[in-house]
């Protein structure tokens, strides 16, 4: 263990680290692009096999933003020398996610309901919400309140435990959500995810040893390799997609090896912020802060084209070409309006 890892000694604080602002950035990248191919990886039968190996290779490459953004969690508030009390942790996460939630909810429920013609009830709604069959990606924001929600008493252990005892503890978790099989609910969506949780602490105070470095983006193309590869061989022999994307799931242990190793990635390359002009420090700030903005806006804009103006990733007789257009759109417009939302008292905070 102590071959590998060793403790970080600089006494950063987690807000003045580079690297959580990149992995930011790079995880909505990430996430974006995995929606836009979600047409195609559907299409498997349907499609060309080569465009369909695009989209899969694609999905597979960008499964581990949503733990990423677990882990970039875990890193900014597990950390104990943060002195918050919890209802103070509780007020300030609730209302950075929270209020969006809320806020966000509403949104696809009236959007689904005008656009696709879903009931507009209340027992659709309570459904939606507590059964976690709203828009997936708002799932994120029930995991991470449930995380916030123990948060005080894992700082309480973290104060005290060993860094090797910490190592195992994660172990023990990332198994318990591999082997997690109960029926989602909004209530326990948190619980798979504790392990991604403290691997972003564990992994921010810790830097792998340098003549270590060099494996991990072999063990990134290994595991995106074998992510594919798999899906291909569960797609190939069942009848319907769905039954086949277990290599997919972010608890996968494929998924769960290629997050941390994205993470540690992330981690030893960006420990300062560039001196370039060609990409100011501001610039950086601002597109990290827009990020959360852009994860709760783009499946709707993608939606928007998709369905209204018919531009998907399938929609372009050169496959590279849709992919490109439609990440690039939805990025800028998704940009855009998180940046005119900031603007406006009172509404900056549902992004």
């Amino acid at each position: 263990m102590t071959l590998l890892l060793s403790d970080n000694k600089n006494g950063e604080k987690p807000y003045e680290l580079p690297f959580i602002y990149f992995a930011r950035i790079y995880a909505a990248l990430a996430v974006v692009s995995l929606h836009t191919v979600v047409p195609i990886v559907m299409s498997y039968g349907k499609i060309p096999m080569v465009h369909w190996w695009l989209g899969n290779i694609i999905d597979s490459a960008t499964r581990w933003a949503v733990p990423v953004f677990v882990m970039i969690s875990g890193a900014l508030l597990l950390d104990p020398r943060k002195q918050d009390s919890p209802i103070t942790l509780y007020k300030k996460r609730l209302r950075r996610v929270g209020i969006p939630l809320l806020f966000w909810v509403e949104v696809y429920f009236f959007y689904n309901h005008f656009s696709k013609g879903y009931p507009l009830s209340l027992q659709f709604f309570i459904d939606q919400v507590i059964l976690g069959q709203s828009y997936e990606h708002l799932n994120f924001l029930f995991i991470v309140l449930g995380l916030y929600l123990i948060t005080p008493g894992l700082k309480e252990i973290l104060k005290k435990i060993k860094q090797q005892h910490l190592f195992f503890m994660i172990l023990l978790f990332l198994s318990i959500g591999i082997f997690w099989t109960e029926t989602p609910s909004t209530p326990t969506l948190f619980i798979p995810y504790i392990g991604y949780y403290l691997a972003g602490f564990f992994l921010k105070n810790s830097t792998i040893s340098y003549k270590y470095r060099s494996f991990i983006p072999a063990v990134i193309v290994l595991s995106i390799s074998s992510i594919a590869i798999g899906t291909y061989l569960f797609v190939s022999h069942t009848i319907e997609n769905s039954n086949g994307l277990y290599f997919y799931y972010y608890l996968n242990p494929l998924v769960i090896l290629l997050a941390i190793c994205v993470f540690l990635m992330i981690r030893n390359r960006h420990t300062i912020f560039p001196t370039s002009t060609f990409v100011p420090r501001s610039f950086i700030l601002t597109v990290s802060s827009a990020t959360f903005g852009i994860y709760l806006i783009h499946p709707l804009i993608q939606d928007i084209l998709g369905n209204m103006l018919g531009i998907t990733s399938l929609s372009s007789p050169y496959i590279v070409l849709g992919v490109a257009d439609v990440i690039t759109l939805t990025l800028m417009l998704s940009f855009g309006i998180t940046f005119v939302i900031k603007q406006i008292p009172y509404l900056r905070t549902v992004v």
